[in-house]
């Protein structure tokens, strides 16, 4: 790969104003924009908006959005609106400077010039699959591609052919035009025998075949069919210098501009079923040649689009598949950056369903196809049984695992928190089937149903200013916002049962007339962030709900690990102490992100703060 010095890339900057190269997507805003100081502002070409947030800065080369945080300078933007990687960029805006690409060192340039010379061989063996589907030899290949649709511009389009079958035709073609056989071999289009004794031969025979290409659109490999019975039902191009199965998406190169078009890409496991969707008017769609979904296909097209749509069969096959893909997805997540899961009905590939139900049923299929946080879930409690608390425990941890695998610390704890929500909710159906006429848990109730307390008038101690009182007042200011919370498992997390029934019912938005003044209410005064009692922003009112229900929980976490520390020594064997040490790695983890929402709400705050002041003023 080229390396490009801080000189040439300044060089490109300085030639082409950044505002030349976003001017060409968007439209300035005339009142805001000031042209004459290189200050340009319009609405972001990443996200739907209204009204300009997005700023660009000749003067500094840079561009940012205030309401998606989309920031780069030239070749970052060319890079995620058209999904270019960083050389492609490179050499698109020297092109327009009027700049000379760099020459690659002595050992890139000859592997540079192996690349081409193989691109060549690969791409007289793609003229001479195209030729043979035409020729007599090819005529039942040529049926076979017509009854599953491949017309004749699809053929053309995919440059789909037939490899004879045959031992050294296609190698007697290319012999025919100078190629070595140790070029056919690297191109992956011969194979040579073991023993060295025998002559190579061609690796394609009695297949038909399609071109696969890299995303200049130059030919790396082929994919082959065959006709009839035999095995392998379809062959793929070996590992070669050019083709690399695991960095390359079947059709990528029209699939990009596209997928930027539209804002969606498709991804389906084999090139047959992407051809099929194309065919069908999806132009968006790419394949993964057959193999688990890797890291670099995954970057690679979320470079096309934020949240792909993975299309599997609906068969177990399919569901395997799609499981290994958020296995290698999960570590890899970022802010923004997700896939999204679409299941066929069983038994039907994306060529079998278009085929039987047309382009507007697959549109319709799309719309239901679920995030990965619902894909992951449905696969965690497919077989799920918490039936005793041990499993119930192992459920959990399983979820904590999955978590840390995440490496996005901002990603990891979202994760963490809609897992644990969803986690509770089954704690609570469960608490709720069993005891169906009560909202409280078992074992639980009031001093008046204590026996030998019946009809002892009390007071209660003035009590502390807990989180679930800051939560209550919260949640009694800003009831819209406290309704996103109103799955949480309140009374696992509040040891004060009727405080926990005041919570629920604030957090669900219910009044009830009947419950008397209660003497702990308290104000917003008494939380922990004064700025409430000014103007505070629907973002900051919910991150300060996450921050107080993340303290609840940690409360709960230590309380957990204090029981088990206070148990005789004797009494703690091996698998209690594992559980022990996983309470403990769990409430570090806890108050990590309690310290990070600490400092994301002072931030906000901060920002909050100064808005008013420049208001004021």
């Amino acid at each position: 790969m080229i390396r490009f010095s801080d000189g040439f890339l300044s060089t490109i900057r300085d030639r082409i104003p950044l505002s030349d190269i976003v001017g060409r997507r968007v439209s300035w805003d005339r009142r805001k924009s000031r042209p004459a100081k290189g200050d340009h502002w319009a609405c972001c070409p990443f996200h739907g908006e209204k009204t300009p947030s997005f700023h660009v800065d000749d003067r500094k080369g840079r561009y940012h959005c205030f309401g998606c945080s989309a920031s780069g300078d030239h070749f970052r933007f060319l890079m995620d609106m058209d999904g270019l990687s960083f050389p492609e960029a490179v050499e698109q805006l020297a092109g327009e400077a009027g700049l000379s690409m760099p020459a690659p060192d002595p050992e890139a340039a000859r592997r540079q010039q192996a690349r081409l010379k193989l691109n060549d061989v690969l791409d007289l063996a793609a003229t001479y699959f195209e030729r043979h589907l035409h020729a007599p030899e090819g005529q039942h290949a040529l049926t076979y591609a017509q009854g599953r649709g491949l017309d004749e511009s699809v053929r053309k389009t995919f440059r789909i052919g037939f490899a004879p079958d045959k031992r050294d035709g296609l190698i007697g073609f290319l012999k025919s035009h100078d190629v070595p056989a140790g070029d056919m071999i690297d191109a992956g289009l011969a194979i040579a025998p073991d023993d060295g004794a025998r002559a190579p031969y061609d690796r394609f025979r009695g297949r038909l075949m399609v071109t696969i290409e890299d995303m200049r659109g130059k030919v790396v490999g082929f994919g082959g069919r065959v006709l009839g019975d035999g095995e392998p039902k379809y062959l793929n191009s070996p590992e070669t210098e050019l083709f690399r199965k695991r960095e390359m998406l079947f059709n990528g190169q029209r699939a990009r501009q596209a997928a930027h078009q539209s804002g969606r890409l498709i991804v389906v496991e084999g090139y047959m079923d992407a051809i099929a969707l194309h065919r069908s008017g999806f132009q968006e769609v790419a394949a993964s040649l057959g193999t688990a979904l890797g890291e670099e296909q995954i970057a690679l097209m979320w470079r096309f689009t934020d949240e792909p749509i993975i299309c599997f069969d609906g068969d177990g096959a399919g569901q395997g598949a799609a499981h290994r893909a958020i296995d290698r997805a999960l570590p890899l997540l970022k802010p923004g950056k997700s896939l999204r899961f679409l299941f066929l009905p069983k038994g039907m590939d994306p060529d079998d369903f278009v085929s039987q139900h047309g382009p507007e049923a697959f549109e319709a299929e799309l719309g239901q196809a679920v995030p990965m946080i619902e894909a992951l879930w449905a696969r965690e409690t497919a077989t799920l049984d918490v039936s005793t608390p041990e499993r119930m425990a192992a459920f959990q941890t399983n979820l904590s695992r999955i978590v840390a695998g995440i490496e996005d610390a901002t990603v990891r704890r979202h994760y963490d928190q809609d897992l644990k929500d969803r986690f509770y909710a089954i704690r609570r159906a469960m608490r709720q089937a069993q005891n169906p006429h009560s909202s409280r848990p078992a074992g639980r109730g009031r001093s008046g149903d204590v026996p030998g307390l019946a009809g002892v008038q009390t007071r209660k101690a003035p009590s502390l200013v807990t989180p679930e009182l800051q939560l209550l007042a919260l949640a009694s200011h800003f009831p819209d916002s406290a309704q996103t919370f109103a799955d949480r498992d309140v009374f696992h997390l509040c040891p004060d049962a009727e405080l926990a029934r005041r919570l629920e019912v604030a957090l669900q938005g219910r009044t009830e007339s009947s419950d008397p003044p209660a003497e702990d209410e308290i104000g917003l005064d008494a939380m922990p962030f004064p700025i409430l009692k000014q103007q505070a922003s629907p973002r900051f009112v919910g991150m300060l709900f996450s921050f107080l229900f993340a303290k609840l929980e940690l409360r709960a976490i230590d309380d957990d690990a204090a029981s088990m520390l206070a148990m005789e020594p004797d009494a703690i064997d091996e698998q209690m102490m594992e559980r022990l040490v996983a309470i403990q790695d769990e409430s570090r983890a806890m108050r990590a992100q309690i310290a990070e929402l600490e400092r994301e709400l002072d931030e906000e705050a901060s920002v909050m703060r100064s808005l008013a002041v420049k208001a004021s003023g």
